[in-house]
């Protein structure tokens, strides 16, 4: 089991101009260890089972698994009919 830690210090001036980048860590609820999951994101969710992290970093959503460290570029996969597309 982890819990997440949100880092913004290395960010103040995008905070300042309403911009909140920040970075996650995992916390191993055992062990105490630290791990870094994210780097310069602007939100994350977690998932209800605890298992994944959805992440906007700005410019797309991203999916992370926190046991293993996988990811998947969630907006690379999304459907955008030309119709809706923006040109």
């Amino acid at each position: 089991m982890y819990a997440l830690e949100d880092l913004g210090e290395p960010y103040p001036w995008g905070a300042m101009f309403g911009r909140p980048y920040h970075d996650v860590r995992a916390v191993d609820a055992d062990t105490g260890e630290r791990r870094q999951l994210l780097t310069r994101v602007r939100y994350e969710w977690p998932s209800a089972g605890g298992d994944w992290l959805l992440s906007w970093d700005g410019s797309a959503y991203h999916s992370l698994h926190i046991a293993t460290g996988a990811t998947h570029d969630v907006t690379a996969e999304a459907f955008v009919p030309a119709s809706c597309a923006i040109t």
